[in-house]
């Protein structure tokens, strides 16, 4: 496993959240088509300029949908998991790699990996 230095940064700076910009633009190789967001919300804009707004592609919620639809494709069966929080908490080897991560922090000298709160994950698709 690579382990780069990791410490904390010595600017007292703080993100301006005021003098953010309003809009962010995401695209991929393979796609011909840019996804505008609003910085606000993190939903799509149209590309007349304000109009429906839907989910950005880039979502929890949308890699989730396709995490699921390739796992069906791969194995032909149906994860049991429907929440995130527990597809995540079933990925083994996603697990691993999070506790050699925050061994390495410890192990370091580091604080440990800042969590978030489980409210976040705990969704389902609809």
């Amino acid at each position: 496993m690579n382990e780069p230095e990791i410490g904390t940064s010595s600017s007292l700076d703080t993100r301006n959240v005021a003098k953010s910009v309003n809009q962010s633009i995401n695209w991929f190789s393979g796609c011909d088509k840019m996804e505008i967001l609003n910085g606000v919300n993190g939903k799509t804009l149209s590309e007349a300029g304000g109009g429906k707004q839907s989910i950005s592609r880039l979502c929890k919620s949308s890699i989730f949908a396709q995490w699921i639809a390739l796992s069906i494709a791969a194995t032909g069966v149906k994860k049991q998991e429907n929440l995130y929080a527990d597809a995540k908490a079933a990925a083994t080897d996603y697990q691993e790699a999070k506790k050699a991560a925050n061994s390495s922090l410890e192990t370091g000298g580091f604080s440990s990996w800042v969590s978030k709160p489980l409210e976040i994950d705990s969704f389902a698709l609809s």
